[in-house]
């Protein structure tokens, strides 16, 4: 057997492993667990968009200074 069919066939047994099972998510209906499940997700602070939005501005700054040729 070649190394890369040995190769192949490990990733095929990492798919196909059991998906762990899936969250309790309060709801009545289907539509109303999925919004509940995504909002659990997609929920951020207001301090840390700041946060994020600050050291992405700095670092930015940062490679925009480093750049531009010193005059």
């Amino acid at each position: 057997m070649s190394p890369f069919s040995i190769l192949n066939l490990r990733r095929m047994m990492d798919s196909m492993r059991p998906l762990p099972p899936a969250p309790n998510v309060p709801g009545n209906t289907d539509a109303e667990r999925m919004s509940n499940a995504l909002s659990m997700v997609l929920r951020v602070s207001k301090a840390d968009l700041l946060k994020e939005e600050a050291r992405l501005k700095t670092a930015s700054e940062k490679k925009r200074a480093a750049k531009k040729p010193a005059s």
